[in-house]
């Protein structure tokens, strides 16, 4: 059962909104394919995706998190492709009993709307997934410019400590505001999936998004610090994959924070993100 009672946002797009976003489709999935370009260049370690219980699948740079559960799988953020193609191969024709995202970007919530499951997001999102937020990001800005993916036919706005119980697995969603408004990680026992909220390149520390990308960067580190409190083993982030331990880059992280200096660094060089076979 869920910990407290979230109010369900049932999609009513009117018609000149649909036609308009796939008017925007065929530059997308451009836009996809040149980012899957990138990571079959740049590519981060495959072996990063692979975890027990877990399935990792890469789609254009970002890796969608397949969750086996009694009756079906859950599945943590959709892809960059709106045809969810590699997302359907992988599946083999499993049940999705739910999608939860880890932010509404178009990299991680394009094919969200193939799955009659419901779709749960951080509340402060949901203005992103229906196009109505203006971004500070660049780079951000420009990838909303190109249009965004049909919304989900439900979708559910959670808040921090929202507790999910699906086929006999529980998920928490931990608010981990910064990258986006409603940046939120989905915690599951001692794992967590982080999302772009917080990254780990190279798999020798943890970061934020780069700023370019990121809509306050303070606010993203700020987030970060509740790696402290929360009983976390491993990490999967939205990119690069696993991370065991990731308490242990916790202080380096938040002394880059304190300095104005090294607030927006990030490694180079490092992966762009995953690779697609």
């Amino acid at each position: 059962m869920h910990a407290r009672r979230i109010p369900v946002v049932f999609t009513l797009s009117v018609a000149v909104s649909l036609i308009a976003l796939a008017a925007c489709a065929p530059v997308r999935s451009v836009v996809a394919a040149s980012e899957g370009m990138a990571g079959r260049l740049a590519p981060a370690p495959p072996e990063r995706r692979v975890l027990d219980g877990v399935e990792g699948v890469c789609t254009a740079t970002s890796i969608n998190w397949i969750v086996p559960v009694t009756d079906g799988v859950v599945l943590v953020d959709a892809g960059f492709d709106e045809s969810g193609a590699v997302l359907q191969r992988a599946l083999h024709g499993r049940r999705v009993l739910a999608v939860l995202l880890t932010h509404a970007h178009p990299d991680h919530r394009a094919a969200a709307h193939l799955f009659s499951a419901p779709v749960y997001l951080g509340e402060d999102d949901v203005p992103l997934l229906e196009g109505r937020y203006h971004y500070r990001a660049v780079l951000a800005g420009l990838g909303a410019a190109i249009g965004i993916a049909p919304r989900p036919r439900t979708v559910i706005p959670v808040k921090d400590g929202d507790v999910l119980s699906i086929g006999g697995r529980t998920f928490t969603a931990v608010a981990l505001p910064g990258h986006t408004p409603g940046s939120t990680g989905w915690l599951t026992g001692e794992l967590l999936f982080s999302g772009d909220a917080i990254l780990s390149p190279n798999g020798d520390g943890i970061y934020p998004a780069p700023d370019s990308v990121t809509e306050d960067m303070r606010l993203a580190y700020d987030s970060m610090r509740k790696l402290e409190r929360l009983p976390v083993t491993t990490l999967l982030d939205a990119h690069f994959g696993k991370l065991h331990d990731p308490k242990r880059f916790l202080r380096a992280a938040i002394a880059r924070s304190d300095n104005e200096e090294t607030l927006y660094d990030h490694p180079a060089p490092r992966p762009v993100g995953c690779g697609e076979p």
